[in-house]
């Protein structure tokens, strides 16, 4: 599953911390779809959209780009944009890649 290359990778940065990496076992599929950023005139940003199915799991994630300095202010703008869309965000503390991950190993539990 791991080229030469791949593995002399994995031993460099892995510092021996002794992965088999003959053990490991490939996950998913995930299927993604990723959207351009475009002007929403309604939120007066550009929004971006970034969509991920692993069986049953749907993730639909819209995004702003922001400087630091203006961070905050455009979080709660986008926030009260998304509550006046009836959109139903998430407050969740994970990630995409979390969840994923921890659907995926829940099903090698199985």
């Amino acid at each position: 599953m791991f080229s030469d290359e791949q593995r002399a990778f994995a031993d460099a940065v892995g510092g021996g911390a002794g992965v088999d990496l003959d053990s490991l076992r490939p996950l998913g599929p995930v299927h993604a779809l990723r959207w351009e950023e475009s002007m929403n005139d309604s939120l007066e940003l550009e929004l971006g959209a970034e969509q991920w199915i692993a069986d049953d799991l749907l993730f639909l994630e819209l995004s702003i780009r922001a400087k630091f300095n203006k961070a905050e202010q455009l979080q709660r703008r986008f926030g009260e944009w998304a509550a006046d869309e009836e959109l139903g965000v998430a407050a969740s503390a994970t990630t995409k890649t979390q969840a994923i991950l921890e659907h995926f190993a829940g099903r090698l539990e199985r």
